[in-house]
């Protein structure tokens, strides 16, 4: 029987994971579903590149999530993965089905185009793919053993020291404040004035002209 300090570790480990898991792969699709959304560029500079170069910085942010997910080996992460190639595909595909008619109108130069888009769909194919052949593998790797069942099924418990849950407990927080604190604190923070400066002299945003008058925040 498991002592109770390992018991309770294991339930804030898979706990962590789950809820570090669940924060990538939710700002993964709200990150999907803003910057794959087809928008009219035919008026911005340089045809929205600059636009789409920061979407895909967020996007790549994002990706970098599961990546880490992987590399620390946390609970879920093959499904989270499998998940994140399931929602990219259905994303892309939603808005290449809904905008099809403004695609066909030769006066709209829309971002993402539908090379981009399909491009999407593959790259959530293959986060998919790998994904399901991660989780396939690691089930034949749990499954009992012809030759020896009962140490089969005990190995991989056994595999989870207390200093490896306590690192991967650890690796999780970091991800759940990465991923789910800074972005809430991002979001829920209110927007600096037009032509705020700090109370040394330090200017936090542009002024709209000249004659505007400076607004101190502390």
């Amino acid at each position: 029987m498991p002592q109770p300090s390992r018991f309770f570790g294991l339930i804030l480990y898979y706990a962590a994971s789950w809820l570090a898991a669940s924060a990538i792969l939710t700002l993964f699709a709200l990150i999907n579903f803003y910057t794959l959304e087809p928008t009219d560029v035919g008026g911005t500079l340089f045809g929205g590149m600059f636009g789409a170069i920061f979407d895909l910085i967020y996007w790549s942010c994002a990706a970098l999530g599961f990546c880490f997910l992987a590399l620390f080996r946390l609970s879920g992460w093959r499904v989270a993965l499998i998940l994140a190639g399931l929602v990219q595909i259905g994303i892309s595909a939603l808005w290449r089905i809904q905008y099809w008619q403004d695609y066909e109108n030769e006066e709209l130069i829309l971002s993402p185009t539908p090379g981009e888009l399909h491009v999407s769909i593959l790259v959530g194919i293959a986060m998919t793919t790998i994904g399901i052949v991660k989780y396939r593998h690691a089930q034949r790797n749990s499954g009992p053993h012809p030759h020896s069942p009962a140490q089969s099924k005990i190995a991989p418990q056994q595999t989870l020291s207390t200093n490896t849950i306590t690192a991967k407990t650890i690796a999780a927080f970091v991800l759940i404040a990465l991923y789910l604190v800074l972005p809430l604190h991002l979001y829920l923070r209110e927007p600096l004035p037009y032509c705020a400066f700090s109370p040394d002299g330090q200017q936090l945003s542009i002024c709209l002209g000249e004659g505007d008058e400076r607004i101190i925040v502390e």
